[in-house]
């Protein structure tokens, strides 16, 4: 998972084509100093979730009404497939409703695919994402189609943070007490009464290293059909990293329009 590098700048940043270096280098956006977050609540229905249904809308709710200005919140529950209960757009209160009552009427799906789903998600959003599992602590079915391992090292090469807020007396499954630990995440009773809000805390709190450059380049893209190699290396004090891609330009289309004719009357 590692440490992230942050309070970098332009100056610490070549990017290379081509041509050699390119010009007019900004970075546009450092997260370090963006302090938004960016959750997916995920609900891991089981036999003993219905008891549970009014307490974890409550704390859904908690968790809505400690947003900050550039927050999202989403809330997918594991059924046999992902389901999106509550979008980005939604309010606390909606997706409260929704958590209550889909656990008061399912029983357990597929976590596994759900967590995976519930990061596919998160990837549209720069900066501090995290997803919290909101979970009794009954033991969790075999993961069929991710491993715990390949999930693991999905969501630190994406830098996801997975935490559990936990209800009931049950001790938390070892499958997800393992990607709390691998992704920096925390375990969070629901009895403790500082409410839910410390998830919040806990992922603002966390370091990011997230960096959107801008460039100008030289390189002739061929009106958008050429492929252009880049690579970006980052520099700080004797140590450096360096990562080579390739992008198409947007296409570019040179249409000459002929004048309409005149109609005779």
């Amino acid at each position: 998972f590692g440490q992230p590098v942050v309070g970098l700048n332009s100056l610490n940043f070549v990017i290379s084509d081509t041509l050699g270096a390119t010009q007019d280098l900004q970075a546009v956006y450092q997260s370090c100093y963006d302090p938004a977050i960016h959750t997916v609540v995920l609900l891991n229905p089981d036999r003993s979730m219905p008891e549970y249904a009014a307490a974890v809308g409550s704390r859904i709710d908690q968790l809505y009404s400690d947003r900050q200005e550039g927050d999202s919140f989403q809330l997918i529950a594991a059924a046999a497939n992902p389901l999106l209960l509550a979008s980005a757009s939604e309010g606390g209160l909606t997706a409260a409703q929704r958590s209550r009552l889909f656990l008061q009427q399912t029983e357990s799906g597929r976590i596994d695919t759900a967590l995976r789903y519930s990061g596919t998600e998160l990837l549209q959003r720069r900066g501090r994402r995290n997803i919290v599992v909101v979970s009794s602590g009954s033991p969790i079915p075999e993961f069929a189609t991710y491993g715990t391992i390949e999930l693991a090292r999905f969501f630190q090469t994406n830098h996801i943070s997975v935490s559990v807020l936990h209800f009931g007396p049950g001790p938390i499954d070892e499958k997800l007490s393992y990607l709390v630990e691998e992704t920096g995440g925390i375990i969070h009773e629901n009895s403790d009464p500082r409410g839910a809000s410390v998830l919040n805390s806990h992922a603002r709190a966390s370091s990011s290293g997230w960096y959107t450059l801008e460039y100008t380049s030289l390189v002739d893209n061929d009106f958008g059909r050429r492929y252009l190699p880049v690579s970006v290396e980052a520099m700080i004090l004797q140590r450096s990293g360096r990562d080579e891609m390739g992008y198409f330009s947007p296409l570019e289309f040179d249409i000459e329009l002929e004048p309409l004719a005149e109609s005779g009357s």
